[in-house]
């Protein structure tokens, strides 16, 4: 994957809103094929984390016993936007996603060294997909949107 794509995705993650502006994210980019091969073992046996050209792991950093008034833990709504736009991102740069959400935290967070007061959120396979992959097709919008009322 060419470098000015993967800094595309991780600058789009950098201006990523976040509640108080508290940035409270870290993105580590996992590119060791050895070290994406343990982490599979630790995601569910998910090829995709082994295959993809980079892993891109989302963590809060701090703060993360916060709940908001809505009752939501603030760190899983910045985790969600700061993967959301990263996806964007790279969509429009060409690039072949996959969100990775079932893995052993504890696991993931020994082998990347992630302190224990940090939250690892979700992970996302990056890179060039093959061509035949399969391609799930989109709810249409009546499906998803209503006004005023659920």
């Amino acid at each position: 994957m060419e470098q000015e794509k993967l800094n595309a995705v991780l600058e789009a993650v950098r201006l990523t809103p976040s509640r108080h502006n508290d940035q409270n994210i870290r993105v580590i980019v996992v590119r060791d094929s050895a070290l994406k091969q343990q982490i599979r073992q630790q995601a569910e046996t998910q090829p995709m984390v082994e295959e993809a050209d980079v892993l891109l792991v989302f963590c809060a950093t701090d703060r993360t016993d916060f709940v908001m008034p809505c009752g939501q833990y603030g760190y899983v709504v910045d985790m969600s936007l700061a993967t959301g736009f990263a996806l964007l991102e790279a969509a429009e740069q060409g690039l072949d996603t996959c969100i990775i959400c079932a893995f052993r935290e504890d696991a993931v967070k020994d082998l990347l060294h992630v302190p224990a007061s940090a939250r690892v959120v979700s992970m996302v396979a990056l890179g060039y997909g093959a061509d035949n992959s399969p391609r799930k097709t989109k709810k249409n919008m009546e499906e998803i949107v209503s006004y005023d009322r659920f």
